[in-house]
């Protein structure tokens, strides 16, 4: 399973006692604050399951995100990033039996030709193709993501909203951090089994939504498939991530108390942000 892990999990109605996905930050001179593993997939409804965490984000005065998902001019950053460079030629790009391939996939899932695509990068299309899968599976029962959801009620009730990196920093690392022809590689892998995807989509909502952050990482670093990201892209993605967040987080919480947002693969591990946190002073503990 995992094929989804590279382009960023029912069960019963409140999560198990060994949820680890909401957790309080204290100690060392920090205002309470919260940090809270969310799944870029998974739409706001699944916070009614959720103990505790409506009650730790309204008592805290800022919310931290990854990114700010409002920042000005977000689309056009994106893009500029997600675009094929123009000197690459279509026609020299994909073999006849690729762009079948891929066309076909797309025709089914999104209702799109590769020709209506084509200008986006590999890593932008399976990105689109994964998040259609997925809407397909789980029907969409709200309007926002968790990431977003958090962001646009601080907003609305006139709560700051701070990021951790910048839309460019974030952008620049999916989309422009790995070649085109391995973006391809993994876009190839993504969509040659539907419905092996389906079943990897499945299994990882399970294990996010039962709350088993452990199990989730071990899934992550062990993953030996086909779009498995290497060791030094892992590093790109997490822990190099996490050294430069921690030290953020730790500016914030010295000021006001926060409720943080952020990938729920951030969190477990040596070098995931919980260990971070307690190895900078902090009280971190499971609420």
């Amino acid at each position: 399973m995992k094929k989804i892990f590279c382009v960023i999990f029912s069960l019963s109605a409140m999560l198990p006692a060994k949820s680890q996905l909401l957790w309080e930050i204290s100690g060392n001179g920090a205002k309470k604050s919260y940090i809270f593993g969310t799944n870029h997939l998974v739409s706001a409804d699944f916070l009614d399951s959720v103990p505790n965490v409506y009650k730790a984000y309204n008592s805290t005065q800022v919310v931290v995100g990854e990114v700010l998902m409002n920042a000005k001019n977000i689309s056009d950053t994106i893009m500029a990033y997600a675009k094929m460079p123009k000197e690459v030629l279509q026609s020299q790009f994909w073999t006849e039996e690729e762009f079948a391939k891929i066309d076909a996939a797309l025709q089914n899932t999104l209702f799109l030709s590769l020709k209506d695509v084509a200008m986006l990068k590999p890593a932008m299309i399976s990105a689109m193709y994964v998040q259609a899968v997925y809407e397909k599976i789980f029907k969409k029962k709200d309007d926002f993501l968790l990431d977003s959801y958090f962001q646009h009620v601080a907003e609305m009730s006139g709560k700051k909203v701070l990021a951790l990196e910048s839309i460019t920093e974030q952008v620049a690392l999916l989309y422009d951090s790995q070649t085109l022809e391995r973006q391809k590689e993994m876009l190839l892998a993504t969509i040659q089994d539907s419905a092996q995807l389906v079943q990897d989509i499945k299994n990882i909502v399970s294990i996010y939504k039962s709350g088993n952050l452990d199990l989730l990482y071990s899934e992550y670093i062990n993953d030996t498939s086909e779009t498995a990201l290497t060791l030094r892209e892992k590093h790109n993605f997490l822990d190099k991530r996490n050294a430069k967040w921690v030290k953020k987080i730790a500016e914030i919480v010295k000021k006001e108390s926060a409720f943080i947002a952020v990938g729920a693969l951030h969190l477990p591990s040596e070098n995931g942000l919980i260990a971070l946190l307690k190895k900078a002073g902090y009280k971190v503990k499971k609420m």
